[in-house]
């Protein structure tokens, strides 16, 4: 911001008047939502929105409704159209600390919702905006209370202080958001195909359980695939250790050290942490070449460590809580035994921890999986064809990402 805080650090040339500061009890009108939970939520009928829409699918403006109520109870809020939505309590001030609009007028609006009417002068998406982007949203933050639960009410949301331009400002800085939402939007359906392409084509180009030919196939080849334990693919199983972290001189140097927080289901390209090679030698890590499947074999798999996976795009020493399988590669290429492990792999392994707490992936429990494959040179076009399908959804959620951050930076400067 500039030195008075009064203008935003990016805005359109044609605009230099100073935003004025305003008091939100005087640009809008407060309301509550109604009667309606989770229960009462069906596949048709009325368009209905709770307050967990603006958690688990956040958008400034909701515009496409999926969730309905076959009946419209006594004292229901109907939407007209422009309201604002923030909601009335969460787990943390942060999940609260939002809003957004609704567009289409018709629409049902649950409990634990506050809604503000703006002002004619005030443009709904606008203040959506300043609410869960500005300095006003650090307000909010303050406003709200509670311990297990916080909850902000419209008592609390009229104290608010908010700056704001003029309409014509407004108008082009909204736009300006719509189209980027539009095109986060557009990206991230291309990405979603993508990855559910690849998800189908993983399930019918490797053979089904009892079956030993896949579903689709390249058309050059026709034999039956051969079935063995993945012991017999895989000619050596290898985790490593962390090297004794109170010595300094084992650590910040320039060798890769993998851990589980590392792995992506892609290609591993970089490590958060590295160790000197006085660290390495002491804990006598060695190094596991670029090509190398890696597995986490520790941590809950709920909480998606334990069976995720990589596949090396640098030499690297890993820690205890990772395994490499190096493969056999007579038998099995790498890439091949990368893509049937994201495919069927973990899926098999989680059989044998069902019902512990934090049981860990072992040699013996892998070793043991059965691994369908087919020839060599059938491996080599299957593990080309989907590091090409790999290769493309990177580029698309690299797209992705730079809108957001196009987006994130744009809302951190063109807001007070």
């Amino acid at each position: 911001m500039k030195d008075d805080k009064k203008v935003p650090q990016l805005r359109f040339p044609e605009f230099t008047d100073a935003w004025k500061q305003r008091k939100l009890s005087e640009s809008a009108k407060f309301s509550k939502g109604n009667g309606y939970s989770k229960s009462d939520v069906t596949t048709k009928g009325i368009p209905l929105v709770l307050y967990g829409r603006l958690y688990t699918n956040y958008e400034t403006v909701i515009s496409n409704i999926d969730t309905y109520s076959e009946l419209k109870k006594d004292g229901s809020v109907v939407s007209k159209g422009g309201e604002i939505l923030v909601p009335a309590s969460g787990e943390t001030a942060e999940d609260i600390s939002r809003a957004s609009v609704i567009k289409d007028s018709g629409v049902l609006i649950g409990g634990d919702l506050n809604i503000i009417y703006p002002s004619n002068d005030i443009i709904p998406s606008f203040l959506a905006l300043t609410i869960t982007n500005g300095n006003i949203h650090k307000e909010m933050t303050k406003l709200a209370q509670g311990k297990t639960v916080v909850h902000l009410h419209n008592s609390d949301l009229s104290k608010i202080r908010f700056y704001a331009p003029t309409y014509n400002e407004q108008i082009r800085i909204t736009e300006i958001f719509s189209n980027i939402d539009s095109n986060i939007t557009l990206q991230q359906r291309k990405l979603n195909s993508l990855q559910k392409l690849k998800k189908g084509l993983l399930q019918k180009m490797f053979p089904k359980k009892g079956e030993n030919i896949p579903e689709i196939r390249f058309p050059e080849f026709s034999d039956a695939w051969k079935q063995r334990k993945l012991r017999e693919v895989v000619k050596e199983f290898y985790n490593g250790k962390t090297p004794y972290r109170q010595n300094k001189a084992y650590w910040g140097g320039n060798v890769n050290w993998l851990t589980s927080g590392d792995l992506n289901r892609d290609v591993v390209t970089n490590t958060i942490e590295k160790i000197t090679e006085e660290g390495q030698k002491a804990s006598r890590l060695r190094i596991i070449p670029k090509g190398t499947l890696v597995i986490a074999i520790m941590g809950l798999e709920a909480a998606g460590t334990r069976g995720n996976c990589g596949i090396l795009g640098i030499d690297t020493t890993i820690n205890q809580a990772c395994m490499a399988l190096i493969a056999n590669e007579s038998i099995a290429t790498k890439d091949f035994l990368f893509q049937w492990y994201k495919a069927f792999g973990n899926r098999l392994a989680l059989k044998f921890t069902q019902g512990t707490k934090q049981q860990n992936y072992n040699e013996e429990l892998l070793g043991n999986l059965d691994i369908s494959y087919p020839s060599l040179k059938e491996q080599q076009q299957i593990g080309a064809f989907f590091t090409k399908l790999d290769n493309t959804i990177t580029l698309q959620q690299r797209k992705l990402e730079s809108l957001q951050k196009l987006k994130k930076g744009l809302l951190q400067q063109m807001f007070i």
